[in-house]
């Protein structure tokens, strides 16, 4: 086909060819990353915030129940049908960590935990303080080497599964 119109059409050199609007898809392109950036900057800075903040200072309401003494950051709603009075007061909120299974534990209107960790129940009452901030979550990756339906083990038919294949069904 080349042949039957190549005095009709001349090829031309790749270089030559340019768009009309590279110059601006280059703009929206830049302006895109940009504005990705500021994203991330914006969220940087509040992780440096947060991460700053061990403990809050009079911001957090709490309610106090008289009848049963506890500290409470939202009201009871056993409290309240039992029918104890319920006080609003400001308190100072702090952030620990466990030091056995690492689970986080805040704390209201005291210095330190006086409670066992709710995960792991261990007695020994050691905490760390940390910061308000949590951290991302450690995500698997998509091509993950763990559970029932990771890649390595789907299979496109029943004989090729090493542990399927030998079992008959009738």
């Amino acid at each position: 086909m080349a042949a039957a119109f190549a005095n009709v059409v001349k090829a031309l050199p790749e270089a030559a060819v340019e768009s009309r609007y590279m110059e601006l898809s280059e703009d929206a392109a830049g302006e895109a990353v940009l504005s990705m950036l500021e994203g991330l900057e914006a969220r940087d800075a509040l992780v440096q915030q947060l991460e700053s903040v061990t403990h809050l200072k009079a911001s957090v309401t709490a309610w106090h129940c008289a009848a049963c003494n506890r500290l409470t950051e939202f009201l009871n709603k056993d409290c309240k049908a039992e029918g104890h009075t319920m006080t609003k007061t400001s308190t100072l909120k702090r952030f620990w960590t466990c030091d056995h299974c690492n689970a986080r534990v805040t704390t209201l209107g005291v210095r330190f935990p006086a409670n066992r960790c709710s995960r792991c129940n261990n007695p020994s009452l050691e905490f760390t303080a940390c910061s308000m901030y949590r951290g991302p979550k450690n995500l698997k990756p998509a091509g993950g080497t763990t559970g029932l339906a990771c890649k390595e083990n789907l299979f496109a038919t029943l004989e090729q599964h090493p542990e399927m294949g030998k079992r008959t069904f009738r």
